[in-house]
């Protein structure tokens, strides 16, 4: 679910950077016609019928999740997606 609050890809990207501490740069190139620039999810529903908040900062948890993948390690197996 979305959290209602924007955030650009390039902040998403920093923010994976400095959580797996990386050595890797976020390079920046034009966007092709057929991309989304913008996409902002209406949680509106949700809120009201589920009675759910969110946290200020639609990336909460991220350093959790990577530090929870750094823990378990690489999985063997396919792709996500892919078929089998």
């Amino acid at each position: 679910m979305g959290s209602g609050k924007g955030k650009s890809i390039v902040e998403l990207c920093e923010r994976v950077v400095r959580a797996t501490a990386s050595t890797s740069q976020v390079e920046i190139v034009p966007a092709r016609a057929v991309e989304v620039v913008r996409f902002l999810a209406d949680i509106s529903a949700a809120q009201r019928l589920l009675g759910l908040s969110v946290p200020a900062d639609p990336l909460f948890g991220l350093e959790e999740v990577v530090a929870a993948a750094k823990r378990v390690g690489s999985v063997e197996g396919p792709a996500i997606g892919a078929a089998a």
